[in-house]
């Protein structure tokens, strides 16, 4: 019982996983503007990339049920771009010490235990020692509602001398017209 990291999954514990993954993040479906996951097929693709390194919490009985994964192969990512963060860490990207974590998850069942913070610590513990950045994102939602953020920070203080900074954010605006004016307004 514990975190362990392994390159390559069972197809049994993948598709355990993969069910993992979609029943974690539904509630997001309609509380974020963002999709926050991989479809299937890309989410499969990923766990069979020696790349990819995945953390995988399992029970006693070896039941997988905590799940992130860390690689420093930003080009796999979909939804960010590596230019960004490869012009702001260029040393790190040089030695191969910059990281990204697309998922961090605990089964729907087992979230009010240890298996977040198991995560956590052995994220950082791979990072720390390389003294690398391990860079991820996260939603308003996940971050206000659920404290996220704060629980990583906390976790990783106890493991690893580091900052902890936002790099960049994107906010979503509705324009929502009540009518047309009748003249337009002259603001020059």
């Amino acid at each position: 019982m514990g975190v362990n990291i392994e390159r390559t999954i069972d197809a049994e514990s993948a598709d355990a996983l993969s069910l993992m993954y979609r029943r974690a993040f539904e509630p997001l479906r309609t509380l974020t503007a963002t999709k926050q996951t991989l479809d299937d097929s890309e989410f499969r693709s990923m766990l069979d990339m020696d790349q990819v390194m995945k953390f995988v919490g399992r029970t006693g009985d070896g039941t997988p049920v905590a799940l992130a994964m860390m690689t420093s192969e930003l080009k796999l990512i979909p939804w960010i771009n590596p230019e960004f963060f490869i012009d702001r860490y260029p040393e790190h990207h040089a030695t191969g010490r910059l990281f990204y974590i697309p998922t961090l998850l605990v089964h729907p069942d087992h979230q009010r235990g240890h298996w977040f913070v198991g995560l956590v610590k052995e994220m950082s513990l791979v990072a720390g020692a390389v003294h690398g950045v391990a860079i991820m994102d996260c939603c308003r939602y996940n971050d206000e509602e659920l404290g996220f953020l704060d629980m990583i920070h906390s976790v990783a203080d106890r493991h690893t001398h580091h900052s902890f900074e936002e790099v960049d954010s994107q906010r979503f605006f509705a324009l929502c017209p009540d009518g047309l004016r009748r003249r337009p307004v002259d603001r020059s």
